[in-house]
């Protein structure tokens, strides 16, 4: 009986961790954010920008890894100290302090068993002044997987480019401040 509990167990396990990195956990994740609307249907709806703030858009577009994110892996994006999740095809805003500040992507995490969050590979200085909107999208090449792939941000140039790009993208509500650079996990 505890054989066939354990060769349960392990099956169990490996069939998680199979639907875990294919697409289908992705469509889990879809349908627990897709009720708040794509990005052309809550840009009016949105708090207003506060005074001495400006807002940056964050976006991968089109493909990338979709499901290991939402397992704690990455794709993660580090604003200033703070460490975000994003998916492909979704966005997310925030609401930061006029001043400088930074964007990381790419290996936001060191260690094997141990992991620290820290600065990624792929770095954004930028300025923001009060009211500003600027848009940041995420490339990236390689496998459809976080481990395998090499994410990239960059400032978009024209905003009027980046609307077209992420109009059709769901807005990721619960993306945020998840960690901070320095926190450890195993």
């Amino acid at each position: 009986m505890i054989k066939k509990l354990k060769l349960l167990l392990c099956f169990t396990l490996l069939t998680s961790i199979c639907l875990l990195n294919t697409g289908c956990m992705n469509l889990v994740a879809k349908a627990i954010t897709s009720n708040y609307g794509t990005y052309a249907t809550v840009i009016d709806s949105l708090p207003a920008i506060p005074e001495g703030s400006g807002r940056v858009f964050i976006y991968m577009g089109t493909g990338g890894p979709n499901v290991s994110n939402w397992m704690g892996l990455n794709p993660r994006v580090s604003i200033d100290d703070l460490i975000h999740g994003l998916s492909a095809t979704f966005f997310f805003y925030a609401d930061l302090k006029v001043g400088h500040h930074q964007i990381t992507t790419g290996k936001l995490t060191i260690g094997s068993f141990k992991k620290t969050y820290c600065y990624g590979e792929s770095v954004v200085d930028f300025e923001l002044s009060d009211q500003e909107v600027k848009y940041f999208k995420i490339d990236y090449e390689g496998k459809n997987a976080p481990n395998l792939a090499k994410f990239y941000i960059a400032l978009v140039d024209s905003n009027q480019t980046a609307v077209n790009e992420i109009n059709d993208l769901t807005f990721l509500k619960n993306h945020g401040g998840i960690s901070k650079i320095g926190d450890t996990y195993y």
